[in-house]
């Protein structure tokens, strides 16, 4: 059983258009073609539309917690999937705390899960001060760690030197 059928849309790949059904299976697409067979739970007339893959966004700032007023987590997240957007994947700076170890970590995911209107993953910091933390990052599921060799124009966000 399919947990989601859109029918009847216009897919857009990068190779071209046809008419076909989108299968979703436990928040994957599972099958595309025509006149998919088979029960479902939610079926969604795509007669007309054109079905387009979703946009992943790998590099974002939505400066939340701590600095909202540039532009938070609803707003921006909101913003992505009004572009067609699915995934963001939001950067280690801006947000007070940095996102350097694993119990800022733990405050930017909390931050972005209550509020996130996308997919998300979260980005690491990696600053001359916060070595012994990349392990504690990549275990809560980092996708890398953001680096300056250069000012970052953030004081707490130090570059980071290249050894001589």
């Amino acid at each position: 059983m399919f947990d989601l059928v859109v029918r009847g849309g216009v897919v857009v790949t990068p190779e071209g258009t046809f008419a076909a059904d989108v299968a979703v299976e436990a928040g994957q697409i599972a099958q595309v073609g025509p006149g998919l067979l088979g029960a479902t739970a939610e079926e969604i007339d795509a007669t007309g539309w054109h079905v387009f893959p979703g946009i992943v966004d790998p590099h974002v700032h939505f400066d939340e917690p701590g600095r909202t007023e540039w532009e938070g987590i609803a707003t921006g997240s909101e913003a992505l999937v009004a572009g067609g957007g699915t995934v963001f994947a939001d950067m280690p700076l801006n947000n007070l705390p940095l996102t350097l170890d694993g119990a800022s970590f733990d405050v930017k995911r909390a931050a972005a899960a209550g509020q996130a209107r996308a997919d998300f993953a979260l980005w690491g910091g990696l600053t001359p001060d916060n070595l012994e933390a990349l392990p504690e990052l990549a275990a809560r599921g980092a996708v890398g760690v953001k680096a300056f060799m250069s000012d970052s124009g953030l004081p707490e966000f130090p570059a980071t030197a290249i050894p001589s």
